[in-house]
């Protein structure tokens, strides 16, 4: 990631990890759409995804990159950053409530284009 992108925008991102899955949904309603299992992930059923319930911590996005593909949570490996549109689902999901969102600005694994040195964020400050 260019130095200079980081002073620019002066960011703490914090990594928000999650895996895909696949899963059937049947409803769009919080208690039957998203789902706590217990070991530190949320189930987003009807976004298909599995989402690190408390966030990872500042980092950079090479580091939180690194954190998310050597992650093992929920009996689960495999994991990634989310890319734009599945991290922007998210802020908008009803499963966002069950999560330890802190807010801040999280990474995506999508490319800000036309900056291939650069990642796109999100910010969750409400």
């Amino acid at each position: 990631m260019n130095k200079n992108f980081m002073k620019t925008f002066g960011t703490m991102a914090i990594a928000l990890t999650f895996c895909l899955t696949m899963l059937f949904i049947s409803s769009t309603s919080l208690a039957q759409q998203c789902l706590d299992n217990g070991d530190g992930t949320v189930t987003d059923k009807g976004a298909g995804l599995m989402w690190q319930k408390a966030t990872a911590g500042p980092m950079n996005w090479d580091a939180a990159m690194s954190y998310a593909s050597g992650l093992s949570l929920g009996g689960h490996s495999g994991w990634r950053l989310p890319n734009i549109d599945e991290i922007l689902g998210l802020y908008h999901s009803p499963c966002k409530s069950m999560m330890e969102v802190v807010p801040s600005y999280y990474w995506s694994s999508t490319a800000h284009d036309p900056y291939t040195n650069a990642a796109r964020q999100v910010n969750f400050h409400d």
